[in-house]
């Protein structure tokens, strides 16, 4: 069970950590359109300007998109620091040093050969269902704590049995101290026995238990 909770510990900290990383990465993506939306408003404004300048555009229009320019910057700024986060916290859980910057990939590679091949036997639901049915943490500790509770119900059901001992000893003693005058001989004797013990309490106590244990099997 230690093993099974260590690979689902292991198993959600490689989510967590993809979850940062594709989060990072959908945050670029934002930077970007705001970078290319700012760009073409500086276009727009300039072009805006100079349609003022020869009074065909009001002064209301340009600010309007004056207005809009700062609300692009203001949302680069909020997506940037929101970047700045996510990436010291992909940081803190990779156990890297935190001045590192990581940039996402455009484009994830994959073989050609390795894709097709995958999308045959590897793309079915029934392949995949299998595969979390066979490498899943939480199945395998659902398993084992099935396997844990049955073993309880053998341990409990045992308790009713009677337990038995076999003893065997063998001691050498001498001289004699007892008599008088003491005696210089010595005596050597052993024996054999076996012994059974039984709690009739236990017929009446551990029915509870075994129900308790059958019940948490199921």
């Amino acid at each position: 069970m230690a093993e099974a909770n260590a690979a689902d510990n292991r198993q959600r900290v490689r989510m967590l950590i993809t979850g940062y990383y594709l989060q990072l990465h959908n945050l670029r993506n934002q930077e970007r359109v705001f970078d290319e939306n700012i760009r073409l408003t500086e276009t727009l404004i300039a072009h805006t300007q100079k349609r003022q300048a020869e009074g065909v555009v009001l002064k209301n229009d340009l600010t309007r998109y004056e207005l809009q320019m700062e609300s692009l910057k203001l949302g680069r700024t909020q997506v940037q620091n929101q970047a700045k986060i996510v990436s010291h916290q992909l940081l803190t859980a990779l156990g890297i040093d935190k001045d590192v910057t990581i940039l996402p990939t455009e484009a994830f590679e994959m073989d050609t050969e390795k894709a097709e091949k995958a999308e045959k036997t590897e793309g079915t639901e029934a392949y995949w269902q299998q595969a979390a049915t066979d490498n899943a943490p939480a199945l395998k500790k659902a398993q084992l704590g099935t396997e844990m509770s049955e073993q309880k119900v053998r341990l409990e059901k045992s308790a009713r049995r009677p337990t038995i001992a076999v003893v065997a000893e063998e001691h050498l003693d001498g001289p004699i101290t007892v008599e008088i005058p003491n005696l210089n001989k010595n005596l050597n004797y052993f024996f054999v026995g076996v012994g059974v013990k039984y709690r009739f309490g236990t017929l009446y106590k551990n029915n509870k238990r075994i129900r308790q244990a059958r019940l948490a099997t199921e």
